[in-house]
């Protein structure tokens, strides 16, 4: 198998991108605070995907079966435009030629902005209260010490909070979303340990 080098065949988000995300609002919170936190993202390529051709105007969401996706259910989405490919579970651009190259997709098809913007439950053009606001930011830096992105997302968390003023909220509620938010990256965690499991299994015969 080739090794695919940072640098020439991918590179992280751009400079540019990730302030675009903050600038684009999903339920009235800045797109990044869902691209740029790798939890939210990892085995959820398909609602990160749409939020991420959402972003990019010019760039369209793709659909297909990955070559790389180990377990039965191979289905995996991504974002692309005419040079480049935008993989949201990693947070990296990749040259297309690279990127088909590693996943050999199979089953391609693109999905419409029409169906994108239904996928979002009308999240662009709704606002959360600021109590999830709130929660989201406190997860967020309690659990992304030393994660990607964490320079990036400290500054949009900052700004966001001085920009909403943030500072009147009930702590009870935010607790309560804060809990809430823990089950499911709970469930996000062992859905990824059930799809190693069922590979690990095919690969034994069992």
């Amino acid at each position: 198998m080739k090794n695919y080098t940072l640098g020439e065949d991918y590179v992280p988000y751009t400079k540019e991108l990730i302030e675009h995300m903050y600038n684009v609002r999903i339920g009235g919170m800045p797109a990044s605070f869902f691209l740029l936190d790798m939890r939210k993202t990892n085995t959820q390529c398909h609602a990160s995907s749409n939020i991420l051709a959402y972003v990019l105007k010019d760039a369209k969401r793709m659909t297909g079966e990955s070559a790389m996706i180990s377990g039965a259910d191979k289905s995996h989405s991504w974002v692309e435009d005419d040079e480049f490919v935008y993989e949201t579970t990693e947070g990296t651009i990749w040259k297309k030629e690279s990127y088909y190259d590693r996943e050999k997709p199979t089953n391609v098809h693109e999905v419409s902005k029409e169906q994108v913007i239904k996928e979002l439950d009308n999240l662009v053009d709704k606002e959360v209260p600021k109590e999830v606001m709130v929660a989201y930011i406190q997860d967020m830096k309690f659990n992304l010490i030393g994660k990607p992105y964490e320079k990036e997302l400290d500054n949009h968390m900052d700004r966001f909070s001085e920009e909403k003023d943030l500072s009147n909220y009930s702590i009870a509620k935010m607790y309560e979303y804060m809990f809430e938010l823990r089950k499911a990256y709970s469930r996000i965690k062992m859905y990824a340990k059930e799809q190693d499991e069922k590979a690990i299994d095919s690969l034994l015969g069992r």
